[in-house]
């Protein structure tokens, strides 16, 4: 017969063991690497194993942080990302937000007028005619957007 070994409360996956108990996903990430029994092969975790495995470490061997040569890389990105900007590398996300804000409602706006307003316009026109004209109407839009476009560039990087 054998014994069966308490491994404690189990979880069915590391991120719900680290919010229930409150101990860092990179410490539970950091036991299951290291070969701690208390994970199987379905990412369930036992609380024992992995506490046991906690403080035997005293410390030593975890990724801890270094939060001054973090600080450094940080700023470091920073001026990168600064740069790729000014160079036209790069664009910041806020401002293609408010560009996709701005330009895909006068996109719809306009293409919701031209189906109001091209029907009457249309009717009795041959298909040549009809085709002639709704490239005309998409160019015009085609235009209007392009326009947008330059004029928030101007805008945002002038």
């Amino acid at each position: 017969m054998s014994k069966r070994v308490n491994l404690g409360p189990h979880f069915p996956s590391m991120a719900n063991m680290a919010e229930v108990t409150g101990i860092p996903i990179s410490i539970i990430r950091q036991a299951k690497k290291s070969g701690v029994p208390g994970f199987d092969a379905g990412n369930r975790c036992w609380l024992y194993p992995v506490l046991a495995w906690f403080f035997q470490q005293d410390g030593k061997g975890f990724d801890s942080e270094d939060w001054a040569n973090r600080f450094k890389r940080a700023n470091a990105l920073i001026k990168e990302n600064e740069l790729e900007i000014r160079n036209g590398k790069l664009i910041r996300f806020d401002l293609v937000k408010s560009v996709h804000a701005m330009a895909i409602p006068a996109l719809f706006l306009a293409l919701r007028k031209n189906a109001r307003e091209l029907p009457p316009v249309l009717k009795g026109l041959s298909e040549v005619e009809i085709q002639q004209r709704l490239e005309k109407e998409n160019g015009m839009i085609e235009q209007r957007v392009r326009e947008a476009f330059e004029k928030l560039k101007k805008e945002t990087f002038e």
